[in-house]
């Protein structure tokens, strides 16, 4: 918010800085820093790990997953890494995504082939 909406870049920089000091475990810390890699700082391949982190500690939120999702496929082009987290089991077996009609993988198996 400091960075993009009101072009404080410094106190961005400042308060980005402190959090990740703060709290470098939190999955909402690491989502806002993989976005603002993404995003505002132009950094993408950068934005993958924290990405990753905030997957990790976040698995049932979905925004997180959209963007982690997006950058496997966008950035990294990681299908193998997509599918993986597509089909991975969470609790009783059930999938992390569900999705109606075909399921992901085929999707991605189509894509590939």
């Amino acid at each position: 918010m400091w960075h993009h909406g009101l072009k404080r870049t410094k106190v961005a920089s400042v308060l980005r800085t402190m959090m990740m000091r703060k709290f470098s475990d939190d999955g909402i810390v690491a989502y806002y820093a993989g976005r603002f890699l993404d995003y505002d700082a132009n950094q993408a391949k950068k934005a993958g790990k924290y990405y990753a982190l905030a997957a990790e500690k976040l698995p049932d939120n979905p925004l997180v997953l959209r963007e982690y999702l997006m950058w496997l496929d966008m950035e990294a082009k990681d299908s193998a890494k997509l599918k993986q987290l597509i089909e991975r089991k969470q609790g009783k077996g059930k999938a992390l995504l569900e999705l109606p009609g075909p399921r992901a993988s085929e999707l991605i198996e189509r894509k590939q082939g």
